[in-house]
């Protein structure tokens, strides 16, 4: 989740600089490289990035057998959809994420949210993500762009 042009923009110099340099590219979510971050919890991991108007983009991981489990798979929600969800699973978690203290009072409470990100960590996890074809490689967004959109609901009317 993000600016589609500045994800586009970074895409287009990271699959240039895999390919001149012959280096492997590795790609990880937003949300799957916050969960990552927080990798040794026993909690269920809630990484989440605002996505305006009480919406987030949000995804529930949890660790078993030292892998990262998707609960909820990664999609654009409703923080009331969240919030229920969470609330159904009856088990302690943890947010993680740049946007907690923004949504806080929107959000469930939960201990030790996590706002931050721990360098240390980032090392950890190199392992753990998912090499790609530097051609081939595409952005995957979690939702269409604003005009797709509208464009979708002009030929529907």
């Amino acid at each position: 989740p993000g600016s589609y042009t500045a994800i586009r923009v970074v895409a287009a110099i990271c699959k240039t600089l895999a390919y001149t340099l012959k280096l492997p590219l590795k790609v990880v979510s937003s949300l799957k490289l916050q969960a990552l971050l927080e990798f040794e919890s026993n909690k269920l991991i809630v990484p989440l990035i605002d996505a305006r108007r009480n919406n987030v983009f949000a995804a529930v991981y949890k660790v078993e057998n030292k892998k990262l489990i998707e609960v909820l798979q990664e999609d654009y929600y409703s923080l009331e959809e969240l919030n229920n969800f969470l609330k159904n699973k009856d088990e302690q978690f943890v947010y993680v994420g740049r946007d907690i203290k923004k949504l806080k009072e929107k959000l469930l409470l939960a201990e030790n949210n996590k706002n931050e990100v721990s360098a240390a960590n980032v090392v950890k996890i190199y392992d753990s993500l998912e090499i790609v074809d530097s051609y081939n490689m595409k952005p995957q967004y979690l939702r269409k762009r604003e005009a797709e959109r509208e464009l979708e609901n002009d030929k529907n009317k």
